[in-house]
């Protein structure tokens, strides 16, 4: 009985005087102290122990053991102002940033610490300040929506860790418009083709095992020197990456509706624009790759 009174002397001398008087405040504030007092210094007793069982900590232990030193802070905050509500907030900020800062540190969302945000409302809920609890339920799912996205985010760069250690060959071809017998510009129509290229691209991903293909094209007005198309295909095997490309280009020249019009320099009527023919070359060309011929045109190359 010595040993609890003592305590209770000594927590009670620690109470601020705007609470010694009040019985319901006193022991709202002795409910606080008490616990945090007690648990952090029988922690740090033990630190020893722990030392001698476990060898050297680690750094996030450390850290752990350092956070001790909060619930003390907060107490002797408390009783030097009286602010209880205020020690409630500053205590779901601790908590919360405790809890947040191991499970970033050992798998996020899935880490065994990230269950422990439950613990910060119901802890404000001590309090019985609603105030209280809203902040610290809205902290909780706060650091809840971080480590959803931190998990996320992980697992978004591990996924294309794969990606990248089988790239082996980046083949990019481009189009530039130039100037032949006076043009000045370029008018490109476009016809509603996604659809039908969307499907090249999946053949050409199944038939020369690519592992990525992207294909920009320009439509509307564009002047010599502009750049009108871009070709890009990834893959593990040189040849295949130029095959795919190769075949692209032929098909965008020849197959894409695209309808061209250039513009003589320096006039403006209707009767100087002239509509661009399909050029029999293009036609030869894009004949050679009929399906599966992209796939033996990368053997041969071999």
């Amino acid at each position: 009985m010595t040993v609890l009174s003592t305590i209770r002397d000594r927590l009670d001398a620690l109470l601020h005087p705007s609470a010694r008087y009040d019985a319901l405040t006193r022991a709202r504030h002795l409910s606080f102290m008490a616990p945090r007092l007690l648990g952090s210094l029988a922690a740090f007793a033990a630190f020893p122990v722990y030392l001698a069982a476990r060898g050297a900590p680690s750094a996030l232990e450390v850290a752990g053991f350092a956070w001790l030193i909060a619930p003390i802070l907060l107490s002797w905050f408390l009783s030097r102002t009286g602010r209880y509500e205020a020690a409630h907030l500053l205590s779901a900020l601790a908590l919360a940033g405790l809890v947040a800062t191991v499970s970033i540190n050992t798998g996020g969302i899935e880490s065994f610490a990230a269950i422990w945000l439950v613990v910060v409302p119901l802890e404000a809920a001590l309090s019985a300040s609603r105030r209280v609890v809203a902040f610290a339920s809205a902290l909780a799912l706060a650091c809840a929506a971080l480590l959803i996205a931190l998990t996320r985010e992980r697992s978004a760069g591990a996924s294309r860790e794969p990606f990248l250690r089988d790239v082996g060959w980046f083949a990019v071809r481009t189009g530039v418009i130039f100037a032949v017998g006076g043009v000045a510009l370029l008018a490109l129509s476009q016809h509603v083709w996604g659809h039908d290229m969307e499907t090249q691209r999946t053949l050409l991903l199944t038939a020369l095992v690519l592992l990525g293909v992207t294909v920009i094209h320009r439509h509307g007005r564009i002047v010599p020197g502009e750049a009108i198309v871009l070709v890009a295909t990834v893959s593990s095997h040189r040849e295949a990456a130029f095959a795919a490309a190769s075949f692209l280009m032929d098909y965008l020249k020849s197959r894409a509706p695209f309808w061209k019009q250039v513009e003589a320099a320096g006039e403006k009527t209707e009767a100087k624009k002239i509509w661009v023919e399909a050029k029999a070359s293009d036609e030869t060309a894009v004949e050679r790759w009929s399906a599966p011929t992209p796939r033996r045109q990368a053997a041969k190359s071999k």
